[in-house]
């Protein structure tokens, strides 16, 4: 999650079947288009899931090709 930008709280996730980010908070209406390859790409999400799934005991091997 991200901190949403409107609202300031933890709530902004990615919608990949709707291709935003979005508000998770009902009270706010807070939603940004963005393209889901792209925003992947430059949010590097891999090394941090395989960092995560490390801190809970779990292994993980990432391909990155």
């Amino acid at each position: 999650m991200k901190k949403c930008p409107k609202c300031g709280q933890w709530t902004v996730a990615l919608n990949i079947s709707r291709s935003v980010l979005e508000c998770r908070r009902i009270d706010c209406d807070y939603k940004e288009t963005v393209n889901v390859n792209e925003y992947l790409e430059k949010t590097n999400v891999l090394p941090k899931l395989a960092e995560s799934l490390k801190m809970n005991g779990k292994t993980a091997t990432i391909s990155t090709h």
